[in-house]
C-alpha cells in the first residue's frame, strides 16, 4: 500500500534525474561540437590557399638547418602526377620556397680535351684506339666512342698510361651496343676508376673487321649517391600476346600516379646479355617507347660482372600502363626470369625559420610548377646536410573553395542544357508539322 507523499517523491526524483541526464547530454553534445569544430578549424587554410584540397602539417626536427621532406607514396593519390601542385606555407599563409631534392641532382659532367691518335686493327682480334689527353689533364673516368655503326654489341677493354708505353688495365671487359633495328639506342660510354693518366687505350673486340670510330669523348663525373629505391607492390602479368622472340610483362597502375623509376630482374642464368625495352600507354592499346637498356651477367676475370636493372631517364611522365619486354632474339628465355617495378621516393628541401609552423599543401589540378630563386642559388652538392622531418596524416581542407569555372565544376549542367535544347528543337519541329499551313501543303 503506497504511503502518503510517495508518488510525489518518485515524480520529483524522476524529474531531477531527467534534468541531470539532459545536462550530461548537453555537455557531451557541446564537447562533441567543440571537438568537431576544433578539428575543422585545424584543417582550415588561409584564404589564398583554399583551392588546395589537402594538407599535412610538417614537424621539423632542427629549424636552424635545411629540412628534407620525403614525399610518401600515398600523397601521389591526391596530388598531380609531377607534384606541380605542391606548396609549403607557414602558419601565416606565407609561401615558403622549396626545391626538389635527391636523385634529380646528378653530379655535373666535366668534359676533357682529347685527341684521337692511333686507330689500328689487329685482324681476328680487335680495333685499337689511343687517345691523348695532353700533359696537364685533369682526372677522368669515362670514354665514349662515336660510330656510324648502327647494330652491334661488342666488348671493350680500357687501359691507361702516362707515357703511351707502359699500360695498366682499368676496365678489362665492358659492353658497348646499339640496336637501331629494335629502336634501342644502347650505350657507347664506358666508365672506369678515376685517373689522371695522359693516355687512354681502348680495344674493341670485333675480330671480323675494323670497328669504325668517327670521334671520342672523355669525361669526368663524380659518382652520384645511389637513391634508395623501393619495390612497388604491383603484380606484373605475363603478356600472352608477346612474340615468341621476347619475354613480356604488363601492369596497370590505376590512378596511383606513383613515379616508376625502373625495373629490376632476377634470373639464375649464369651468362647472358639481353636488350630490355620499357613501353607505356594511357589506354592499354597505343604504346610508345619509354626507355630501353641492357641486362647482362658474365665473367670479368675472376669477378662476376652483372647488371640486372634498367633505370628510366624521365622524372615527370607517369603513364598508367606499363609493358616490360626482354628481347631474346634466337635465344631461349632466361631461366626463371622475374621482374619488379621500382620507384624512388622524391624529396623536398626547404629552409624553415625558428618559431614558425609549416604545412605542405597539394590537390590543386590547376596549379603550375612554382619558380623560386632557391633552385638557382642553392648548390645541393656543397650545401649543409638536410635534417629529417615528419609529415602528419592527411587532412582535407575544410574551407576548400573550388576556383574552376562553373561549367568545369558542374559538367552535367552542359549536358542538361544540351538535352533541353534538343528537346526544345524537337518540340518546335513537331509544332511546325502540326501547324495548319504545313498540313494544307
Amino acid at each position: 500500500m503506497r504511503r502518503k507523499g510517495e508518488g510525489r517523491f518518485d515524480a520529483a526524483s524522476m524529474s531531477i534525474s531527467l534534468r541531470r541526464a539532459n545536462r550530461v547530454f548537453a555537455l557531451t553534445f557541446l564537447f562533441f561540437i567543440a571537438t568537431v569544430a576544433l578539428a575543422f578549424a585545424d584543417s582550415d587554410v588561409p584564404d589564398a590557399w583554399r583551392a588546395w584540397r589537402y594538407s599535412r602539417s610538417i614537424e621539423v626536427t632542427n629549424p636552424s638547418a635545411p629540412a628534407r621532406i620525403d614525399v610518401p607514396f600515398d600523397l601521389y593519390g591526391h596530388s598531380e602526377h609531377d607534384l606541380s601542385d605542391v606548396r609549403i606555407i607557414d602558419e601565416t599563409g606565407a609561401e615558403t620556397p622549396f626545391l626538389f631534392y635527391g636523385p634529380q641532382f646528378q653530379p655535373p659532367i666535366e668534359n676533357r680535351a682529347a685527341t684521337l691518335g692511333e686507330r689500328s686493327f689487329l685482324p681476328n682480334q680487335y680495333t685499337q684506339l689511343v687517345i691523348d689527353l695532353g700533359p696537364a689533364t685533369g682526372f677522368h673516368n669515362g670514354v665514349e666512342i662515336r660510330t656510324p655503326q648502327t647494330n652491334f654489341i661488342n666488348w671493350v677493354e680500357i687501359a691507361v698510361s702516362d707515357d703511351a708505353s707502359t699500360w695498366r688495365i682499368v676496365k678489362d671487359r665492358a659492353p658497348i651496343s646499339s640496336f637501331q633495328a629494335e629502336n634501342v639506342v644502347g650505350s657507347r660510354l664506358v666508365r672506369y676508376p678515376d685517373t689522371n693518366a695522359r693516355y687512354i687505350r681502348e680495344r674493341i673486340f670485333e675480330p671480323a673487321h675494323q670497328f669504325p670510330v668517327s670521334s671520342v669523348a672523355v669525361s669526368f663525373s663524380r659518382e652520384p649517391k645511389a637513391a634508395p629505391q623501393e619495390t612497388l607492390p604491383v603484380v606484373l602479368e605475363i603478356d600472352p600476346r608477346a612474340p615468341k622472340t621476347s619475354t613480356r610483362w604488363t601492369v596497370d597502375l590505376g590512378q596511383s600516379k606513383i613515379p616508376v623509376d625502373g625495373v629490376r630482374f632476377a634470373t639464375a642464368q649464369p651468362q647472358f646479355f639481353r636488350v630490355v625495352r620499357l613501353q607505356s600507354s594511357d589506354d592499354n592499346e597505343n604504346w610508345v617507347e619509354y626507355c630501353n637498356g641492357e641486362i647482362y651477367r658474365y665473367k670479368q676475370g675472376e669477378k662476376q660482372a652483372e647488371s640486372l636493372q634498367v633505370t628510366t631517364p624521365f622524372v615527370y611522365w607517369k603513364p598508367r600502363y606499363w609493358r616490360i619486354e626482354i628481347l631474346n632474339a634466337n635465344d631461349a628465355p632466361l631461366a626463371g626470369i622475374t621482374a619488379t617495378l621500382l620507384a624512388t621516393p622524391r624529396a623536398l628541401l626547404f629552409f624553415p625559420q625558428p618559431g614558425h609552423a609549416y604545412r605542405i599543401l597539394y590537390g590543386n589540378d590547376t596549379a603550375k610548377h612554382p619558380t623560386y630563386d632557391l633552385a638557382r642559388t642553392f648548390d645541393p652538392h656543397a650545401g649543409p646536410e638536410a635534417g629529417a622531418t615528419t609529415l602528419a596524416n592527411e587532412v582535407a581542407t575544410a574551407n576548400f573553395l573550388d576556383t574552376r569555372p562553373f561549367t568545369e565544376r558542374h559538367p552535367y549542367v552542359l549536358w542538361i542544357a544540351f538535352l533541353f535544347a534538343v528537346a526544345a528543337l524537337g518540340y518546335a519541329a513537331l509544332r511546325a508539322l502540326k501547324a495548319p499551313g504545313v498540313q494544307n501543303s
